[in-house]
């Protein structure tokens, strides 16, 4: 896998500033622990998205956020997957904040 995130449309349109806090993810049914802290940020100014792996990132965006504020030891890379693992199913249970 070289990119995954989960993405709102519209997102920074209709509710800016607004953070995405992951509570669990699932892969093929199993809990996964991230590692790592994820931040919430947008690409074309559009689209409100988490980086669950994206390994393209090579900095943190400057407009990157997070729902404490706490931007120490953000992660692009937060989900983790074995060498030839089949992604069949990827379940996210996020919260959607408020500024």
């Amino acid at each position: 896998m070289l990119f995954s995130a989960l993405g709102i449309y519209n997102g920074e349109k209709f509710f800016p500033g607004y953070t995405i806090s992951i509570d669990e993810v699932k892969v093929n049914g199993e809990v996964r622990e991230l590692s790592g802290k994820e931040y919430t940020c947008s690409d074309d100014d559009n689209c409100t998205r988490v980086n669950l792996y994206n390994q393209w990132v090579t900095s943190i965006p400057d407009d990157s956020r997070c729902a404490d504020g706490d931007k120490s030891g953000l992660s692009a890379t937060l989900l983790s997957v074995k060498d030839n693992e089949i992604l069949s199913t990827l379940e996210i249970t996020f919260t959607y904040s408020a500024p």
